[in-house]
Order: C-alpha cells, then sequence, then structure tokens
C-alpha cells in the first residue's frame, strides 16, 4: 500500500482544487487562502499549525464557519487530526464520510487515495470482517469506473489478506504490570527486544518516521513463524517504496505487555539493518507514556499527567520539568510545538541532528531525547516532557571497554554494529565473548553450585529475568531499580529463590 505522503499529495491537488472552484475565479480570497492553507497543512501531516486554525474556525458561527472551511475540507482536517492520534477506527468513519458524502469533489486519483488511507486503518486495526467488505466494495466501483487492472491489483491483495485472517479477533493489547521497563541502547539507533511467540528477543529500532512495524524474513524464521502465503503489497521505508508481505503475529511481546493478532509487514533483503526491524508508531501510538533514559525504556499503562511530571522530576537533580505540546504527524514522525504555529520534528530514526525530512521541516534527531536527564512521550496526552538537560557524548567500544562497563556494551552490542569498525567489532566479539564463557562449575562455591540448573531446563513457571557475565571478580547480573539498571554480584547472600543456567548464562 502506498504510504501516506504520496496520497496526499494526491488528495491536496483534489482539495485545492476544490477550494477553488468554491470561490469566484480572480485573486485569491482570504476564505479561500484559509481553506487552502488548512488543506495543504492536513495533507502534510502538519497537524500542529492545522489543528491551531481548525480550532479557531470551529468555535466560529456556523454560516461563517462553513464559509472557511467547506465541510469536506474540515473533514480532511479531521482525518489527519484521526490519524495522528492513532484512531483506526475514527480514520476509516471519516475516510467513509468523504467517499460517500463528498465523492463528487474529488477526481479518481483523489478517491483512490482516500481508499488506500481507508484500507491502512482498517489492517493496522485487524479489523478483517470490514476490510473483506470494503474491498469488495471498492472492486464493483472501480468496475463501474473502468479503472485500470493494475490499480484494481491493490484492493484484490487486500481481500486475499482479509479472507486469510478473517477467523481472527482485531488487534488485542494485554498489559501483565501497570508499567514496566525493558533495556534500550544509549545511543542511535534506539533498540529495545522484542520477541514473538516463544521465540527469543530480538534488538529492534523505535522509529517515530515509520507508520508500519516491519519485520524481516530471517526474524520470522528465527521465531518458528512461517512466511505469509499472501502476494506482497507496496509500502514506503525511508522514502521509497518497497515489497512487503503482511503478516498477522498471533503474539508479539515487549516487556510486560502483549498485542495479539497483530497486523505487521515482512520485508526482504531490499531493507537493510537496521530498518528492517522496526517498531513503527502503529505499535508505539499505543504506549499511553514512554519514558526514556540511559538504560532503559519505561512503558506506562496510563498517562496521568502528574505522573508523567514526577517521572521526568525523579529522574534529575533539577526540580524543573519541561511540557512542551507533541502531536504525531500523518507520515508518523513526532511534531514538537515550539509556539502556537511553528513546529519541528522528532524523529527516532536518524543518527544525527543534521536532518530534514522529506517536507523540509528540520528535525530534532535522537540527542533531542538523549540530551536530558529524561524525555517522557506522552501519547496519550500529546505531550513531550522534558527534563535534566545535560552535554551528551556519543560512546563507542572503546568507551566501554575502559570503562569495564561489560553490560552496556552486551545491551549496546547491536546497535554498536552498525558503526563499528572491524577493529572494534573484533575488539567487542572478544569481550564479550569472554564475558559470556561459563565458569568450571566446581569452581563456584558451594550456595552457587547448589542452585544450577541441569541440561539448561529451569523448571515450570520460570523464565530467564538476567543475564550472567563471567568476570575475574565473580559472576555479575543486573537487576532494575526504579529508572535505573544495577549490577551486583551472584553470591551466597542473594542467590536464594534464584536458578542458573550456566550454558546460557541466565539467571532464573
Amino acid at each position: 500500500m502506498p504510504s501516506f505522503q504520496p496520497l496526499c499529495r494526491i488528495l491536496l491537488l483534489s482539495l485545492l482544487s476544490v477550494a477553488g472552484c468554491l470561490m469566484e475565479s480572480g485573486a485569491a480570497t482570504p476564505e479561500r487562502d484559509v481553506a487552502q492553507r488548512a488543506a495543504m497543512w492536513a495533507a502534510r501531516g502538519d497537524v500542529v499549525p492545522c489543528r491551531t486554525l481548525y480550532d479557531s474556525i470551529a468555535a466560529l458561527r456556523p454560516e461563517v464557519r462553513d464559509s472557511l472551511l467547506p465541510p469536506h475540507v474540515a473533514l480532511f482536517c479531521r482525518l489527519a487530526f484521526a490519524r495522528a492520534e492513532g484512531d483506526g477506527s475514527r480514520v476509516a468513519g471519516i475516510a467513509d464520510s468523504l467517499e460517500t458524502q463528498y465523492e463528487n469533489r474529488f477526481d479518481v486519483r483523489g478517491l483512490l487515495a482516500l481508499a488506500d488511507v481507508r484500507l491502512d486503518a482498517l489492517y493496522s486495526g485487524g479489523r478483517w470482517e470490514d476490510l473483506e467488505q470494503y474491498c469488495r466494495n471498492r472492486l464493483q466501483w472501480c468496475a463501474r469506473r473502468n479503472i485500470k487492472a493494475s490499480r484494481r491489483k491493490v484492493f484484490r491483495q487486500y481481500l486475499a489478506v482479509a479472507t486469510e485472517n478473517n477467523d481472527k479477533p482485531p488487534v488485542g493489547i494485554h498489559w501483565r504490570s501497570d508499567s514496566f521497563s525493558v533495556p534500550i541502547s544509549r545511543d542511535w539507533p534506539l533498540l529495545i527486544p522484542v520477541s514473538a511467540g516463544g521465540g527469543h528477543p530480538l534488538p529492534f529500532m523505535l522509529h517515530s518516521g515509520q507508520r508500519h512495524t516491519l519485520v524481516s524474513e530471517a526474524d520470522l524464521r528465527e521465531w518458528g513463524i512461517p512466511l505469509p502465503a499472501t502476494a506482497p503489497v507496496d509500502i514506503e521505508v525511508g522514502g521509497r517504496m518497497v515489497k512487503a508481505y503482511p503478516v498477522v503475529i498471533d503474539s508479539l511481546h515487549i516487556g510486560e505487555m502483549t498485542l495479539s493478532h497483530i497486523p505487521l509487514f515482512v520485508v526482504d533483503k531490499e531493507v537493510e539493518a537496521p530498518y528492517n526491524r522496526s517498531v513503527g508508531t502503529d505499535i508505539l501510538r499505543r504506549f499511553p507514556l514512554c519514558v526514556i533514559t540511559d538504560d532503559l525504556l519505561t512503558v506506562w499503562r496510563t498517562a496521568l499527567p502528574q505522573e508523567a511530571e514526577a517521572i521526568c522530576t525523579a529522574a534529575t537533580e533539577n526540580s524543573g520539568c519541561r511540557t512542551v505540546p507533541m502531536f504525531l504527524t500523518t507520515a508518523g514522525h513526532i511534531a514538537v510545538a515550539d509556539g502556537s504555529t511553528a513546529s519541528t520534528l522528532v524523529n527516532t530514526a536518524m543518527p544525527t541532528l543534521a536532518d530534514t525530512d522529506s517536507i523540509g521541516v528540520p528535525c530534532r534527531a535522537l540527542p533531542e531525547f538523549k540530551s536530558y536527564g529524561c524525555c517522557a512521550l506522552d501519547f496519550e496526552n500529546h505531550r513531550m516532557l522534558l527534563a535534566g538537560k545535560r552535554e551528551f557524548h556519543p560512546m563507542r567500544v572503546a568507551d566501554y571497554i575502559a570503562r569495564n562497563d561489560l553490560f552496556a556494551l552486551l545491551r549496546n552490542e547491536a546497535a554498536l554494529l552498525l558503526t563499528a569498525t572491524p577493529e572494534e567489532a573484533e575488539a567487542m566479539n572478544r569481550v564479550l565473548g569472554e564475558a559470556l564463557t561459563p565458569p568450571p562449575a566446581d569452581t563456584l562455591e558451594p550456595a552457587l553450585q547448589q542452585a544450577l540448573v541441569g541440561a539448561g531446563v529451569p523448571g515450570p513457571g520460570r523464565t530467564a529475568v538476567s543475564i550472567l557475565l563471567n568476570t575475574p571478580e565473580g559472576l555479575l547480573f543486573q537487576e532494575q531499580q526504579g529508572q535505573h539498571l544495577l549490577t551486583r554480584k551472584l553470591d551466597a547472600s542473594n542467590i536464594a529463590g534464584h536458578r542458573i543456567d550456566l550454558d546460557h548464562m541466565l539467571l532464573y
């Protein structure tokens, strides 16, 4: 499916021509200018100024409001807001209104672009029955309009996807706790562990510039999930169109949260690391509150304003906490309001500050998050909270080795490999290989020997909670305390209740 930005350009041209037809020919009037600006901002996904303009007009008398923003332009604005808020049901409803009530306001290209927006909303929400019915209706519509066969192919592809999954329920979210933390890489890219079914966790990038969550073909094989049998569709990744296979994962795990029957896209070698493992905004926006620190990404089930502020304040000695209005744009980036009409973008997938996106708006890339002691993305209340401004210094392999911070080196291994020189990669593999080599069992003190798990079987109901490292100081493990990870030595004083799997250097 084509991405929303190219589609919006088509819709924009259609809407602007309609706005022009509403006015008398000749010089542009203020009313026409307002409609054009609103349509342009909505199409570009620049929801901050569009929202300000829309709210100011919505408060006026109906006759004045409709003269400034014709109903179909107002609906298009609300469509952009719904997409930025991640409300798939509202997106589908508004697209339906535009298609059924204002069909004569759009040309064929605009209507097909609206159809793609609706397909995206229905697919991402796992609304298979609605998706199947919609595809059948649009195919009939294409036949009446003599739409070329190549364009009907998109509806046939999604019809096949809907038919294959019509026995599955919509996307579900199961929280095992009100909040949870997962390790996160310190520098670009921001990587967190993600797993599916009973498979091992793999490092996935937080990608606020990607609408869809992506997984590679190799990842599916690693998790023991068969490749989808459906035909690939076109999606945008990194500013270009690529082929991707729609797939529905029965259970995707991020920390203490499980997404059930979640639709993703499978990409092949055409998409390179780290972008081929991306947690896009289709999942990120399901996190009411995300808190990013040096070591951890903490996700909260609810995002009460006072709780978000307390979290940020507690993460730094500075008692102040700066709150910035925030929206997700239709392109997936996080738009941060610097003033009443201006906005910049935050893109977690960019390694440097010197970045501009495709529409020329400067991005605050990764250092925007990491240059604060704590950064909270409050998706529920559309705010970003920043606390504890500080200098941010990227780390390389030699820095971790010099500090003897082996847990941090291990946690950042996948990210470091993307930018490491061959010599750095060799040094990292050597150091981690030594640290992950099991010590002889007979060299352990008796209490630790009694805690050993035979043949890697931890026993019923036990799950791995940590990784052990073998160092000259002894067996070390990490535990979480608040917003930080602390390294501890495993000895007779803290072995109670734990089991040790030396074969895999895991603690249960």
